[in-house]
């Protein structure tokens, strides 16, 4: 190798630092259903890994409040994503605290503390007592019997109140976002004391958007159910949340956001935007492998055209390899390969542009952290904190983005990338065997 050891040492160190360090998880207790006297139902979401792999997550419960995995606990499975857990052996009309958490080298975090009362155990109704076919008075028949004071009743015990039994709506994910349309939906699990009489998604600019904003009407009674949102402004960020009527009133499930496109053209089958650049150049609306703007997408080592199960040095092509700037070229642009011409990587001149003259706002859309982008005529992108991909597992999801540049670093074993996590964003190289994110350009 043509450095030496010393130097290298020190190139590692530098390279290192620019990655953040791990911290917990984040988490989201997201619904509790279908209460039983003994069991109940905990939906939870780990929506990022804090930078390091989540090892355990599941649900906590408690009779006080804010459980902790000391308590009891439920384990369900590992890494990011939904999941369901079924708490049994619950004690009957008795209030519960439920909180989802998550576990990685750094420690647990939990979601949102959420309470809830198992129903009441019904008691078998008591046998009537023996009464008209008795004889009357035997001993002493002259006495009439039903004329006799009866001994007053002992008073029972007051009944316990019933506990109402309440609406619970969930809300999907937002999918299908155009520039004036998007889907979205959600389900209602438990119907409550009386019938569903409306369903459906109702939304705004403003967040906790209620019926008395916009809505869709989604059928009646328990259920999933798809809401089509129309008629919708192009670059906008909107929030929604389920509902369900019932005459007692309305219920409303967990708010989601997304930020409708500005996509100004189609180019074989992928948009872009023009941001007002003063290059003209046009930036895409997802990632390469994504369909969504908040989708991660694929990740890619530098200079390579195809994913991989494990991104090391060992299986990167282009480690030390001297290759120019091959923005446009199909055997090392992935942009260009996937998506066909007219399509190509940027390069960190193109991506200095990006840094220099938008405005960058950390924001999430669908629970999916990352930053708005926009441009000098208020056109934006989003560019979504995909992590990186190290050997076989990704690091950072969540919290730090990392996009390649089709430009190559003077050391041959590194490359050119746009970087950013929640406090700042800049242009910086690292070696090429990171997977890594790639958003494409068009002119």
């Amino acid at each position: 190798m043509k450095k030496v050891c010393f130097v290298m040492t020190m190139l590692c160190a530098l390279l290192l630092a620019c990655k953040p360090e791990a911290e917990k998880p984040t988490v989201v207790t997201t619904s509790v259903e279908e209460v039983t006297e003994t069991t109940a139902k905990v939906v939870g979401q780990v929506t990022a890994d804090g930078g390091a792999e989540v090892t355990e997550r599941g649900v906590c419960w408690n009779t006080e409040s804010n459980p902790e995995i000391t308590d009891n606990r439920i384990v369900e499975g590992t890494g990011l994503g939904t999941f369901t857990a079924e708490m049994t052996d619950l004690e009957a009309n008795t209030t519960y605290y439920v909180r989802a958490f998550a576990t990685n080298e750094k420690g647990t975090s939990y979601g949102e503390e959420k309470s809830f009362t198992t129903k009441e155990i019904e008691e078998p109704s008591e046998p009537e007592e023996p009464g008209d076919d008795e004889p009357e008075n035997p001993e002493n028949p002259e006495e009439p019997g039903d004329d006799n004071p009866e001994e007053p009743e002992e008073p029972g015990e007051p009944e316990e109140p019933e506990i109402p039994v309440v609406v619970i709506v969930m809300t999907n994910e937002v999918t299908g976002v155009t520039m004036n349309s998007a889907i979205c939906g959600g389900e209602v699990t438990t119907e409550g004391e009386t019938v569903i009489v409306a369903r459906g998604v109702c939304y705004g600019v403003n967040q906790n958007p209620t019926i008395e904003d916009n809505k869709t009407t989604d059928g009646e009674g328990v259920g999933a159910f798809t809401s089509n949102i129309t008629e919708l402004s192009q670059n906008t960020t909107y929030y929604v949340r389920a509902y369900a009527v019932n005459e007692i009133g309305v219920t409303y499930g967990e708010e989601v956001s997304f930020t409708t496109l500005s996509t100004e053209g189609i180019t074989n089958g992928h948009d872009w935007v023009d941001l007002g650049l003063p290059s003209g150049l046009k930036w895409a609306t997802c990632n390469v492998g994504a369909t969504a703007p908040e989708q991660y997408g694929d990740y890619y080592s530098w200079g390579e055209v195809e994913t991989k199960t494990a991104y090391n040095s060992n299986n990167c092509s282009t480690m030390y390899q001297q290759i120019d700037d091959f923005s446009g070229d199909p055997q090392y642009d992935v942009a260009r390969k996937k998506w066909g011409d007219a399509w190509r990587m940027p390069t960190s001149e193109e991506q200095k542009e990006l840094l220099d003259n938008c405005t960058w706002e950390l924001t999430t859309i669908n629970s999916i952290s990352g930053y708005k982008v926009t441009g000098p005529n208020g056109n934006s992108i989003f560019l979504p904190a995909a992590g990186y991909y190290y050997d076989t597992y990704v690091n950072f999801a969540g919290y730090y983005g990392g996009y390649w540049s089709s430009t190559p670093h003077a050391d041959d074993d590194s490359a050119y990338y746009l970087g950013f996590d929640d406090k700042e964003q800049r242009e910086n190289a690292y070696y090429r065997s990171d997977g890594q994110s790639v958003r494409a350009v068009i002119e």
